[in-house]
C-alpha cells in the first residue's frame, strides 16, 4: 500500500471523532448487512445468464448501487475514460466482480466478469472467471485460476486496491474529487461525458446513482463522511475491503509458531500509546518492534520471526518498498486491533467489556483508552 501520510490521517482522525453526531465511514458499514457469497453463486446456477448485460440485470440493486469506476486500470479487462472496468460490490466487500464493455474485441478478456469472494472460515479471498459462450453458456472457472494469480499474489491472492486517500485511475480518484478536486486533468469532463452516454449503454446504463454517487460536496463540513452517498464510493470499497484484509493478516499471523507467545506483545505495540516496552530484559532487542509507528513494527516482527509479510498488503509491491504500509481510512491500529480480538478471544480480558469487539457508534476504541495497558504489557512479560 502507498506510503500513508500521519499529518493527514490524525486531521481524517480528528473529523471521525470530535463530530460523533456524524457518522464516520467504519460507522456506515458496520450498518450494512453482510452478503454471503453462496447466494450469488445459487442465483448464477439458478438464472443462467447468457451473456453480461443479462449478468447485470440478474444482480441484486446493492452491487449495482456500490461501485468503482476505473479509467486506467492494471487488470486483464480493458478499460479507458468512456468505457471504464466497473467494480462492483457488496456492501461489506464480501463480493467484489469486474465488467467491462470496453469495445477491444482483441481483449478476450472484456467479455467476462471477474470475481472475488471473501471465504470468512479460511480468511481468505478466492477468486474466479465468469464467461458466457452463445453455444454452452455461462462458465464459472474453477477457483484461483492462474491468469488471477499473476496479478494477485501466488498462494495468497488478495485484492490490489491503495489506501486512503489517492486512487490512480479511478474517477474520484483523488480524496478531495468530493469538493472538486480531480487526480487528473479533465477527470470531471471525461466523466460528465461517460455518465450521459451510459444512459444507452446495455452494462453501464444499469449501473444506479450515477450522477447522485459523483456529485461533488457543496459544503466543507460534508467531507466528514455522513453523506450515504456523494463522492464516498472508493473511500467505503477502501475502508471494507482493508477491514477484511487485515482479518487474513491476523489470521496469518495466528499461524506462526511463536504467536501464543509474542501475541499480547503485538497487541500492545498497536493498541497502546505507552512508551514503556512489552518485552522482558532477556529479548531487549525486541524493542526494535515497538511503538513506532506501531503497524510497521509488527511487519517487521513477524518476518523476524518467520512469517512471509510480502502478500499482507493489497499492493503489487512487495513489503520492501518503502511506501508500503498497512494503512486504511480509520487508522490501521484500530482495525488490527479489531481483527486480533475477533480472532482470539484469550485477548479480551484485556478490555472492559464482555463482548471486547461490540461496535461504538463511530469508534471501536480510541487509542489505549478501552484496554488495560499496564496489564496486558505484564502479561506480555510474563509469557
Amino acid at each position: 500500500m502507498a506510503l500513508y501520510n500521519i499529518t493527514l490521517f490524525l486531521l481524517v482522525f480528528s473529523f471521525t471523532c470530535f463530530g460523533q453526531e456524524v457518522p464516520d465511514i467504519t460507522t456506515l458499514i458496520e450498518r450494512e448487512n453482510s452478503y454471503n457469497p453462496e447466494e450469488l453463486f445459487t442465483l448464477l446456477k439458478e438464472k443462467k445468464p447468457k451473456d453480461k448485460a443479462e449478468f447485470m440485470s440478474i444482480l441484486p440493486n446493492i452491487f449495482k448501487d456500490n461501485y468503482i469506476l476505473m479509467y486506467d486500470s492494471k487488470s486483464l479487462q480493458s478499460s479507458s475514460f468512456d468505457k471504464p472496468r466497473a467494480i462492483l460490490r457488496s456492501p461489506k466487500s464480501e463480493v467484489m466482480l469486474s465488467i467491462s464493455n470496453h469495445g477491444d474485441i482483441k481483449n478476450e478478456h472484456n467479455s467476462n466478469v471477474e470475481l472475488i469472494y471473501w471465504d470468512k472460515e479460511e480468511k481468505a479471498f478466492k477468486f474466479h472467471e465468469i464467461s458466457f459462450d452463445e453455444s454452452t453458456g455461462m462458465k464459472i472457472s474453477n477457483e484461483n485460476p492462474s491468469k488471477c494469480l499473476k496479478c494477485h499474489g501466488g498462494d495468497d491472492p488478495r485484492p490490489n486496491w491503495e489506501p486512503y486517500s489517492s486512487w490512480p485511475g479511478s474517477y474520484g480518484g483523488k480524496e478531495e474529487f468530493r469538493l472538486s478536486g480531480e487526480l487528473v486533468a479533465g477527470e470531471r469532463r471525461y466523466l460528465d461525458e461517460f455518465i450521459n452516454k451510459s444512459k444507452s449503454d446495455p452494462i453501464y446504463s444499469q449501473l444506479l446513482n450515477l450522477e447522485k454517487h459523483f456529485t461533488p460536496f457543496t459544503k466543507d463540513n460534508d467531507i466528514v463522511g455522513g453523506r450515504e452517498a456523494q463522492g464516498l464510493l472508493n473511500y467505503k470499497f477502501t475502508e471494507s475491503v482493508a477491514k477484511l484484509n487485515f482479518e487474513r493478516i491476523v489470521d496469518r499471523m495466528s499461524k506462526n509458531e511463536f504467536y501464543d507467545q509474542f501475541k499480547y506483545a503485538t497487541l500492545y505495540t498497536f493498541a497502546c500509546t505507552y512508551s514503556e516496552s512489552p518485552y522482558p530484559e532477556n529479548l531487549k532487542n525486541f524493542d526494535l518492534y515497538f511503538n513506532k509507528l506501531g503497524p510497521e513494527d509488527i511487519i517487521a516482527l513477524y518476518d523476524r520471526l518467520g512469517t512471509d509479510t510480502d502478500a499482507w498488503p493489497m499492493s503489487s509491491g512487495r513489503i520492501t518498498d518503502p511506501e508500503i504500509q498497512l494503512s486504511t481510512p480509520d487508522g490501521s491500529s484500530q482495525n488490527l486491533t479489531y481483527a486480533l480480538l475477533k480472532q482470539d478471544k484469550d485477548l479480551w480480558s484485556f478490555f472492559p467489556n464482555k463482548d471486547a469487539i461490540s461496535w461504538k457508534e463511530n469508534h471501536f476504541y480510541e487509542f489505549g483508552e478501552d484496554v488495560d495497558c499496564q496489564k496486558l504489557r505484564a502479561k506480555s512479560i510474563e509469557v
